[in-house]
């Protein structure tokens, strides 16, 4: 797996602020998080999975105060496999991005508490924006714990 800090890269599309804000959005109101609370989504890294490449089940760590979840944007690219499988609480949700990925953008977000993994990645290639999801100001941070219908 090839990894780029955002410092490193730039995303020069003109209109992805604004795509990315109403991402958020659906991804806020899809995990529960209450509507008074000031949330961000700050990139993280640029993730290239090849061949072969996978993530161990893990658990996400705060990387910075507030970090409530993860958004993973995966980008237009040709994969077979590296389905993102998120568990919590006994249930499981499991995210075959590479069917319909070689054209159109997919994501997935999920609480920073949950367990997930990346299953190997058959063919192609994998390639994907992190975002760490960061509640800022006040207010309780937001858990699956809380939204567990929400995972």
């Amino acid at each position: 797996t090839f990894q780029l800090e955002p410092e490193h890269f730039q995303i020069t599309n003109p209109s992805w602020d604004k795509e990315l804000e109403s991402l958020t959005g659906q991804v806020y109101q899809g995990l529960g998080v209450e509507a008074h609370l000031k949330v961000e989504a700050r990139l993280y890294k640029l993730l290239l999975y090849e061949k072969g490449s996978f993530f161990a089940p893990h658990r996400d760590s705060e990387k910075e105060e507030g970090m409530f979840g993860t958004l993973v944007v995966v980008l237009p690219s040709q994969f077979t496999g590296g389905e993102l499988v998120v568990k919590h609480r006994g249930e499981t949700e499991t995210f075959q991005q590479g069917a319909s990925s070689k054209f159109g953008s997919q994501y997935a977000a999920f609480y920073a508490d949950c367990k997930h993994e990346l299953k190997k990645v058959g063919s192609g290639h994998r390639l994907c924006l992190v975002y760490n999801l960061v509640k800022v100001g006040s207010g309780d941070c937001p858990s699956a714990h809380d939204n567990s219908a929400a995972l």
